[in-house]
């Protein structure tokens, strides 16, 4: 993705963001490449399988029910600067812990 510039242009050279020139340039790059891209491109994630909605509900049900306890454990014990530790601590364990009981169902099923 190359981008030409003419003389009265101040920034010079080959850049991916940096468009002086035509403003719908960039616009069309940018259509081109999602046009054409192959299906086998090494930065797409890989497709979905059954059972992954498992694993990603399980984390956000850790992620809400870990927020909420962590805040609540963490205000009851140390006031408002443990409710916000408590609240980081709680979303990290229970999305972990969500995670992996979303991974324990999908292996069941």
């Amino acid at each position: 993705m190359n981008s030409t510039h003419d003389a009265s242009s101040f920034h010079r050279g080959n850049s991916l963001t940096f468009f002086w020139g035509d403003p719908n340039e960039r616009l069309r790059v940018y259509e081109t490449e999602r046009i054409y891209r192959s299906e086998h491109d090494p930065e797409k994630p890989p497709k979905w399988t059954p059972g992954d909605s498992y694993i990603v509900l399980g984390a956000i049900a850790g992620l809400i029910a870990g927020g909420v306890l962590g805040a609540i454990g963490g205000n009851h014990y140390f006031s408002l600067a443990g409710a916000f530790i408590g609240f980081i601590v709680g979303i990290i364990a229970g999305g972990f812990i969500g995670a992996s009981v979303g991974s324990l169902i999908r292996k069941k099923r």
